[in-house]
């Protein structure tokens, strides 16, 4: 869990602070037993969102970006490859798992 320790009201992906699912929190009210977290890396995934150029796609971007799925058993789904909405990503990964399972 994620917790805004130092709110910016112009970011709206962090959850507020004292978060009431939070681990500490849940840890104090003996919901489950946890252990202080432990980070390893915390990174940048910005820009979430391919943005190619137009004349990239007419020279085949996504067909080139499309011909990757499955190479080396690997599979690419999220908001990357199509719209950043949450149904959306959902139909395109249960897409994929029916062409997996052909």
């Amino acid at each position: 869990m994620v917790v805004n320790a130092s709110p910016n009201p112009a970011n709206i992906f962090l959850p507020a602070p004292n978060e009431p699912f939070s681990l500490a929190n849940m840890k104090t009210a003996g919901t489950f037993q946890t252990s202080d977290p432990v980070f390893l890396g915390f990174y940048s995934h910005v820009p979430s969102i391919i943005s190619p150029t137009a004349k990239q796609i007419r020279c085949g971007f996504w067909a080139e970006a499309n011909a990757l799925q499955g190479h080396r058993d690997t599979y690419y789904v999220g908001a990357a490859w199509s719209a950043d909405y949450t149904p959306v990503i959902w139909t395109h990964a249960a897409i994929l798992l029916q062409q997996m399972m052909a």
